[in-house]
């Protein structure tokens, strides 16, 4: 470009120097042509720096929406004391859900080509229920009524999860990973019993009564995940993730209904390793 300026420059001294009265019409269309190419010159000049630097870009972030579907394999147990059976009182243990399936929305947030932070709000839920069919008991047998018990138990869960994602721009991209959450566990234990009393010949009268349990805590968890999304497009996705984890239960809040005639023990914790699998679906924005 500086030779052409240089050129342009050199022959426009020229035609100054070489400026006559009786060419003046004509030096002047030369002048007003390489003035003209001046000009284009330098814009053109301008516009060729300008693409030849790229511009400066931040880290993209891109975020999005899911949902989760799957399951959760722990179990935790509630030791007590109540009145059900005995007026003396007996041993309660009554365990949060085993198998239960799990409902998840996630924030997937994708930062630059390999990080992913995912808050989460989940819910697990899962009822046993268990009949007793009516029989004898006692010489001479004597019939008692049926019975029943009713057990719904309930996760509610709050987290967050940090993953290093590979194969960016590929179909298939696996991660790796892990997620905290602090849970809240709830069960209702609804149970149709019954008591007995004897008649003044000794024969036993038997009757039923609904008793109900109910139990809350509040616990943490973590646990290492595994995971991989395919792209059908580049904003939306279908996966699946494994967990391998940790949980720990507090002191649970234990309420009966009627209220236990003794006083209840629930001065017990509980912690153990759990398992968790999901399919997510993903969209992002």
């Amino acid at each position: 470009m500086l030779c052409v300026l240089a050129l342009q420059n050199n022959l426009i001294s020229q035609h100054l120097l070489q400026f006559k009265p009786y060419s003046a019409m004509k030096n002047f269309r030369s002048l007003i042509l390489l003035l003209s190419m001046f000009v284009g010159a330098v814009p053109a000049q301008a516009q060729s720096d300008s693409t030849s630097k790229p511009a400066t870009q931040g880290t993209p972030v891109k975020i999005g929406i899911g949902v989760t579907f799957g399951a959760a394999a722990q179990s935790f147990l509630i030791q007590g004391s109540y009145t059900f059976y005995s007026p003396s009182g007996s041993n309660y243990y009554y365990s949060f859900y085993r198998y239960a399936p799990v409902f998840s929305v996630l924030v997937p947030i994708q930062i630059g080509n390999t990080l992913r932070i995912e808050p989460e709000i989940g819910f697990a839920s899962n009822t046993t229920e268990n009949k007793y069919s009516a029989g004898t008991s006692g010489f001479p047998p004597y019939p008692y009524p049926p019975q029943s018990s009713k057990q719904t138990d309930t996760d509610f869960r709050i987290g967050l999860g940090g993953f290093y994602v590979f194969g960016q721009g590929q179909s298939l991209r696996p991660y790796l990973g892990g997620r905290v959450s602090l849970v809240s566990f709830n069960s209702f234990v609804e149970s149709t019993i019954f008591s007995t009393t004897y008649s003044p010949t000794g024969q036993p009268i038997y009757s039923t009564s609904i008793q109900t349990v109910r139990f809350n805590a509040i616990g943490w968890s973590v646990a290492a995940a595994v995971g991989g999304d395919y792209f059908f497009a580049e904003n939306f996705s279908l996966g699946g993730e494994i967990q391998f984890g940790y949980a720990a239960l507090g002191n649970p809040k234990v309420e009966f209904t009627p209220a236990s005639s003794v006083p209840t023990t629930t001065e017990y914790t509980q912690s153990q390793w759990q398992t968790r699998g999901f399919v997510a679906v993903r969209f992002y924005f």
